[in-house]
């Protein structure tokens, strides 16, 4: 046997699970907080441009799927982040095309901000909010000050049960008792729980192999 080379065949390289998503915003709240998934075995993935406008966020998720080679069908999963407020026939607009693609992309909707998601960590309400401000102001309560540039993962996260119970039971109540037509046009709302649920999935299920 020559010297350096090893006996047998080389291990198969283990591809990474992929959680590839986009979202609005200067400061990216989303990206700062869905970081924290980041693992071995978990690699989170956000789309490279810096569109606010839902058409933009969802052409870039589309090519930056296509270049990085994230696909479904490697259990990846693909997200699009939208804050609702004054976009819902951008909202009707993306599902519109998802139906004519190739692809497996969820929307993943807050009204009116994702922060809802945070707030559904201490509280369940169905109060409906006039605006972002005063999303951040009841958020203020539970966080002190707050920066949709700050990590704040590690005051959630011994919640996050408390926060998919709460952001179904929201869920519920609208479908049984608002009169709008789709979830998203309803506040407050936020479907984050479907992602992070299939996180701790992909997590789980990766740590038992």
């Amino acid at each position: 046997m020559e010297k350096g080379k090893l006996r047998g065949k080389p291990k198969e390289r283990i591809r990474k699970s992929v959680v590839a998503f986009n979202a609005e915003g200067i400061n990216k709240t989303e990206s700062i907080y869905l970081g924290n998934y980041n693992s071995r075995d978990l690699s989170i993935k956000m789309a490279r441009g810096n569109s606010t406008d839902p058409i933009g966020m969802y052409n870039e998720l589309i090519k930056y799927c296509k270049e990085e080679d994230i696909k479904n069908e490697y259990g990846d999963k693909i997200y699009l982040f939208l804050d609702t407020d004054c976009r819902e026939d951008k909202i009707d607009e993306i599902k519109r095309l998802l139906k004519k693609k190739d692809n497996d992309i969820q929307i993943i909707y807050s009204v009116l901000t994702f922060e809802v998601w945070y707030l559904n960590h201490f509280v369940f309400s169905t109060k409906e909010y006039l605006n972002n401000k005063s999303i951040i102001d009841e958020l203020k309560k539970h966080l002190g000050d707050y920066s949709k540039s700050k990590n704040y993962f590690e005051k959630l996260n011994d919640k996050i049960n408390d926060a998919i119970k709460n952001s179904i039971l929201q869920e519920e109540y609208h479908k049984n008792n608002s009169i709008k037509k789709e979830l998203y046009e309803c506040n407050p709302y936020t479907n984050v729980y479907k992602d992070i649920e299939e996180i701790m999935m992909i997590k789980n299920k990766n740590e038992s192999e």
